[in-house]
């Protein structure tokens, strides 16, 4: 049964590691590659509490439900509160009115522990980046008080069971099932849903349910092998293979956490690297500086991401100016709410005042679309084109976590019945660009329709949904009607990946430009194929290089320069809105070059390359007179794809390829 419930200085101390991996991997610091699995830890010791504490006082018939939730309340509200209040307040002054909508909506999510869902149904592929998200951090607290909730009164009816640790296993294997599957499946959910992170407050329970301390010798041992875990898993490089690849790589922590626990702590090793001043005090703080660098940094990053990025001297001052502010949350929000002595339930109607208080603005925030009338005409106009997207988007492009998609929609197809067809497939990058080609259509009298599905290039290997929507394509293409094909997509992620950081927290300025010679040769190998097949078939073949990548937003980018531009070049992150032509096109280069000369072998074959119109000699511009020619980062608006193609003499160059098709 559950141990002494005694103070132990190595718990905090591992509070205080976890907290420390978490905090640099979020500011991006040497040593943290997979920082996040603190969070990992955090939930172990979390269920191991929780357990400990409820089943000790069921053993002395002491559990009171309404105590215990007050309790939770004392502990977790007041900071919360407070952080909640001043983000909101900070939103008003930062953020532009899409992001400070979502801020609102985001702080009524956390005030009632869904923060989790909320984060959960916005993930996707045009999700805002996670890095910009000043309340991003309570998904994690969302998950331990959902938890809080069913689980005292689960443990009850568990603990009146013969075997009650036998059904805590039976959860930890039914949870780990349920990861499994959703992460080859859906990773979102495996990451934000209860489900698939129960197991590892479990692990924390079952080992308060039988638990017996070590003598220190071992103990030592077990706590060594529990920081190189721990340790270890925050050093080592997320996986890229397969999803499960990063299930397994959250079982370390779990593990070593499990293993620190049961040995008991008073160990020379434990002394040493857990039970020092400086962990323990990380530790206590370790709430507040959980819920406070997140928003210090985020609107950093919003504010400077789109022009320079965060540099490691910002991020490690934000990390001390968190650690500063956590230590006065500390002592004086956290400490006098908790020895408060108050236990009626006039404290808990309290806190829903206050929550009430901080709902309602939110609400009235997001209503009003995150107030606009905060900034001037242009400014607005600057951030519109976020709005300006292909207007077959929510019909014709199907979203990454959309598995209902209804493929070759008779709405797809826009343009006189009967006429020839002019057909786009590809990628989110192929439905920014459809505008264009919708005006080429109408242009050579023809018929425009188009299949695209997010994250799914036509030369697609890995992913199975994708490779089957693509065989599903090719063979709806072989239909007469179809004498045009065009093919675009981010066709760099083929053979140069996305981005350099794990895009659970997206960076646009880490590009990647180091592109895997064997991955090249092998996706223009796929692309000599593809075009074989479609040309043998008497299909014009319309090849489309990629818009520039950016390395920012570039609407953001713009609208910052106009409302923060004197701070920003006080802080030396002044920029133009441009990318550089080498980063450019270390990208697209090794595919365009195929593409010309499949152009020059093949008669059917028509080239389409954006970065003619959209680079110098020195850089790639996001913007013409003052005006954002992208939706984000790589997707160009709508007016811009049909101005881009104009520009190119699109509709010219495939009439004169059609004159080269046999009758």
């Amino acid at each position: 049964m559950a141990d002494s419930l005694g103070y132990r200085r190595d718990l905090d101390g591992l509070r205080g590691l976890s907290i420390l991996l978490v905090v640099l991997y979020h500011a991006r610091l040497p040593l943290s590659s997979s920082g996040f699995v603190g969070v990992d830890v955090f939930f172990v010791l979390s269920g191991y509490l929780i357990t400990r504490i409820c089943a000790a006082e069921l053993a002395d018939g002491q559990l009171s439900l309404t105590r215990f939730y007050l309790r939770r309340a004392r502990r977790i509200l007041p900071a919360l509160f407070v952080v909640l209040t001043v983000t909101l307040a900070a939103g008003w002054i930062f953020l532009f009115p899409n992001e400070y909508r979502a801020l609102a909506k985001h702080t009524v999510a956390a005030l009632s522990f869904s923060a989790n869902l909320t984060h959960y149904a916005e993930s996707g592929y045009f999700s805002p980046s996670n890095d910009l998200k000043p309340l991003l951090m309570t998904w994690s607290l969302s998950i331990e008080e959902q938890f809080y909730l069913l689980w005292p009164l689960i443990l009850t009816w568990i603990l009146r069971a013969k075997r009650p640790l036998i059904w805590v296993i039976g959860g930890i294997f039914g949870s780990l099932l349920v990861q499994a599957l959703l992460a080859e499946r859906n990773e979102a959910a495996a990451f934000f849903l209860m489900p698939g992170r129960a197991w590892e407050l479990l692990a924390g329970a079952a080992l308060a349910l039988r638990r017996s301390a070590l003598e220190a010798p071992r103990g030592g041992r077990l706590v060594a092998l529990g920081l190189f875990l721990i340790v270890g898993a925050a050093i080592m490089p997320p996986g890229q293979g397969p999803q499960l690849d990063n299930v397994l790589h959250r079982g370390a922590p779990v593990a070593g956490t499990t293993l620190i626990v049961a040995a008991g702590g008073g160990s020379l090793l434990s002394r040493i690297a857990l039970e020092g001043r400086l962990m323990v005090f990380l530790g206590r703080v370790s709430y507040s500086l959980y819920l406070i660098h997140w928003p210090l940094l985020a609107f950093a990053r919003n504010l400077v991401s789109d022009n320079g990025g965060l540099s490691t001297g910002g991020a490690l001052g934000i990390v001390g100016v968190s650690l500063v502010l956590s230590a006065l949350s500390f002592r004086f929000i956290e400490t006098p709410f908790r020895r408060s002595r108050t236990w009626s339930r006039r404290a808990l109607v309290g806190y829903g005042l206050t929550a009430f208080a901080l709902a309602v603005p939110s609400l009235a925030i997001f209503s009003a679309r995150g107030v606009p009338s905060r900034f001037d005409s242009e400014t607005l106009a600057l951030l519109a084109p976020s709005l300006s997207r292909n207007p077959l988007r929510t019909l014709c492009l199907r979203g990454d976590r959309q598995r209902d998609f209804k493929p070759f929609d008779p709405r797809c197809r826009v343009g006189p019945p009967g006429a020839p067809t002019l057909f786009v497939w590809g990628d989110s990058h192929a439905d920014a660009v459809g505008p264009g080609f919708q005006d080429v259509a109408g242009a050579l009298g023809r018929a425009y329709q188009q299949q695209t599905f997010a994250r799914c290039s036509p030369l697609s290997v890995s992913d199975p949904e994708c490779r089957k929507f693509n065989d599903r394509v090719l063979e709806y293409l072989a239909k007469e009607s179809i004498d045009i094909v065009v093919l675009a997509a981010r066709w760099a992620t083929e053979y140069c990946g996305a981005h350099q950081r794990n895009q659970d927290f997206f960076d646009s300025s880490s590009l990647s430009t180091e592109c895997d010679d064997t991955r090249v040769e092998a996706t223009r190998s796929r692309m000599n194929t593809l075009v074989s097949a479609l040309t043998g078939a008497q299909k014009l073949v319309v090849l489309v290089g990629d818009a520039p990548e950016l390395q920012f937003r570039a609407p953001q980018c713009l609208a910052r320069q106009r409302t923060n531009g004197d701070f920003l070049a006080l802080l030396g992150r002044s920029s133009e809105c441009t990318t550089p032509r080498s980063v450019v096109r270390a990208r697209l280069d090794p595919l365009e070059r195929t593409m010309q000369e499949l152009e020059l072998q093949n008669p059917l074959v028509v080239t389409v390359f954006l970065s003619a119109s959209l680079c110098d000699d020195s850089v790639c511009h996001s913007a013409r007179n003052q005006a954002p020619l992208y939706i984000d980062h790589g997707h160009l608006s709508a007016q811009a794809a049909i101005d881009m193609v104009r520009e190119l003499g699109v509709s010219s160059r495939i009439a004169r390829g059609l004159s080269s098709t046999p009758e």
